[in-house]
């Protein structure tokens, strides 16, 4: 049998227009003339659609694909930018260079490293393999806290990042290493040098040793091989990202950014708005398009987010506008507290889903820090509604939830043995060994009536004089915690606290959610009825939560920190504890860039809604160490139109 193929042509790419998607404003931005463009693109505005057709468009004008390069944050964006390009194109896209700054890197690299003096042949370590490595070197010079791997990698990329110096750095962003400026200083040295001697390279220098090949004799032949750079979500770019485009881009000067300044919200990655602020400084004969079609939000949540972010100093002005038109106002609610907060929340939410036919999965839960959510967590629980953290766990299945509930497990049930190894490694003094000898004691002898069991003469007496002494402490402790829920949570934390800031390099956001997690014990009178809330199956025994996975519950509402949501988007969106101190933070009030970076933080909350948005925070501060005190609602919405959202009163049924 003979096959007859018909001609040797490829695929016939789809008959699909590149432009007949595009309103007006994308339309002028993605035809612009080679040349340095800058596209201002709004929350829903359809930038990446803008970005895709203009790669679509210099191929219809005759640019070979493999010669623009696509430059953004993800690989799954840079796939998805290069499938739509195809869709538009056919199979010749798919050698368009399209990928993240450091995928794009690594690529380059295996090409110049000759060039810089090192094998092509090198491995590259990721973020976790690089803080081992740290981790083993700082234990060769015999360096301890506060001087971290993690705190030292931490640092390390910052610097980078920003390019600055260590010293101004922690000076900035790590003050509680300002007196170890030296020991880093040190620290990186011999990092660089023993990568140089293995043969390995970090996630930084993919980024440090491009740059160094486009300012070294290479860069010439590097640059010649593209015609046009595109870049995504270039408000997040750091100082040498900004600098590596501007190399990339020096020969030819068709370069075409695309971002939005209002949605600049990771400084503390070393991202900086400037990169687009200054574009037209850098390129003064640049063409600047404005997206400002919404394509996403009704007009009345569009007008708080613009009112909002109009009152910035430091802005690209731009004004969005509803495609979808007029909706329902946002709504205002000042609780009680943040129990009341997080009924209205549940109640609201539920009735959303209920009478008006929301799936769960369309709610999103939104907060600046994930202790803010915590109260919400429980309350969900308690009514049995299905959710889950995006970008996260669970407060319940997190390490120091689960190391703080090892000591009420252990104080109930001794013979717990999940629990006592935790317990013990927790412990300074104590450790596995010890778990073990006195889980089989427990295990196989009838204990006496003692007030605890680890007080038992028995017990101790098969320990050395350092373990014994530990171990009898702790029975004391255990003894002697009170029965009252808040009290003995008190009690837990002030112990913990210290092995807490010891072992976790983000101590202080994990302190936090177990202070809110006192200030929850604080609403029960019964130990039991408060672990039943938290959703620990036969009390505070079991290591697992009652509820199945997440992934196997299509429908759950959606609870995340506004730095994950970006991007996303849900019909209804409740935004909760925008309170001062907490949007802004506390901790930015003291510089004007941080300010107006919480502001931009806000701005992005705003817009991932659709039709609905409640935006809601506590008159009344959780019980801390300063006792309660009263809150305001977010300075960036005290003189936003009183016209533009409802208030709501809350009223509790007797």
């Amino acid at each position: 049998m003979k096959y007859r193929l018909k001609g040797g042509q490829g695929p016939t790419p789809p008959a699909l227009d590149p432009y007949s998607q595009l309103n007006e404003q994308q339309l002028a931005a993605v035809t612009a003339e080679a040349s340095p463009v800058l596209i201002i693109a709004g929350a829903g505005s359809g930038k990446t659609r803008t970005l895709v057709s203009r790669a679509a468009h210099l191929m219809l004008k005759g640019t070979p694909p493999s010669r623009i390069l696509m430059v953004t944050f993800t690989q799954k964006a840079a796939r998805e930018m290069k499938d739509r390009v195809e869709a538009l194109l056919g199979p010749a896209a798919r050698s368009i260079w399209a990928g993240t700054f450091h995928h794009i890197g690594h690529r380059f690299l295996r090409n110049y490293a000759e060039s810089l003096g090192f094998s092509k042949e090198f491995n590259i370590v990721d973020r976790e393999d690089a803080t081992d490595f740290l981790h083993a070197i700082l234990t060769d010079l015999k360096v301890g806290p506060p001087v971290t791997a993690k705190k030292a990698a931490s640092v390390f990329n910052m610097a980078q990042a920003l390019q600055e110096s260590l010293e101004s750095v922690v000076l900035r962003r790590f003050p509680g290493l300002k007196d170890h400026v030296d020991v880093l200083e040190h620290l990186r040295k011999e990092y660089q040098a023993r990568k140089s001697r293995q043969g390995v390279l970090d996630y930084d220098d993919l980024l440090l040793y491009w740059r160094e090949i486009l300012v070294s004799p290479a860069g010439e032949e590097l640059r010649s091989h593209f015609d046009h750079v595109l870049v995504d979500e270039y408000q997040d770019t750091n100082a040498i990202q900004g600098e590596i485009v501007d190399l990339m881009a020096m020969d030819h000067r068709s370069i075409t950014v695309v971002g939005d300044d209002a949605q600049a919200i990771y400084g503390f990655r070393g991202a900086s708005p400037r990169n687009i602020l200054s574009f037209t400084d850098r390129y003064p004969d640049a063409q600047v398009f404005r997206l400002e079609v919404n394509y996403r939000s009704s007009q009345e949540i569009l007008d708080i987010a613009n009112s909002v972010i109009a009152a910035s100093p430091r802005v690209l002005k731009k004004t969005l506008v509803s495609h979808r038109g007029p909706g329902m106002k946002p709504v205002l609610i000042s609780a009680y507290d943040q129990v009341q907060e997080a009924m209205f929340v549940c109640q609201r939410l539920w009735e959303l889903h209920t009478e008006e036919g929301i799936p769960l999965n369309e709610i999103g839960v939104l907060y600046r820090a994930h202790h803010l959510g915590v109260q919400v967590q429980v309350e969900l629980s308690k009514r049995g509604i299905p959710f889950k953290i995006f970008g996260g766990v669970k407060l319940f299945e997190q390490a120091h939830f689960k190391d703080l509930m090892s000591y009420i497990r252990v104080r109930r049930r001794p013979s717990d043995q999940i629990a006592v190894v935790r317990l013990f490694r927790i412990e300074p003094g104590l450790g596995r060994s010890t778990a073990r000898t006195v889980a089989s004691f427990l295990e196989q002898t009838p204990l006496e009536d003692t007030i605890h069991p680890f007080l038992d003469v028995r017990m101790l007496s098969m320990l050395g004089s350092r373990q014994k002494g530990r171990l009898h402490e702790l029975g004391q402790f255990l003894a002697g915690l009170p029965e009252e829920p808040r009290p003995l949570m008190e009690a837990i934390l002030t112990r913990y606290e210290p092995h807490l800031q010891r072992m976790y390099d983000d101590s202080d956001e994990r302190l936090q959610d177990l202070r809110q997690l006192v200030e929850i014990a604080g609403q029960y009178s019964d130990l039991d009825e408060l672990l039943a809330d938290l959703g620990l199956e036969y009390g505070p025994s079991s290591e697992n939560i009652l509820e199945p996975p997440d992934e196997k519950i299509e429908d759950q509402v959606t609870l995340t920190s506004i730095h994950q949501a970006k991007g996303l988007e849900w019909t209804a969106v409740f935004l909760v504890g925008l309170y001062d101190g907490a949007l802004p933070s506390t901790y930015s009030l003291s510089d004007l860039d941080a300010v107006e970076e919480e502001r931009r933080i806000l701005h992005v909350a705003l817009t991932r809604a659709k039709d609905h948005l409640y935006i809601t925070y506590p008159v009344l501060s959780p019980e801390g160490r300063k006792g309660r005190y009263f809150q305001r609602v977010s300075r960036f919405l005290e003189k936003i139109p009183a016209d533009m959202y409802e208030k709501w009163e809350l009223e509790v049924e007797e």
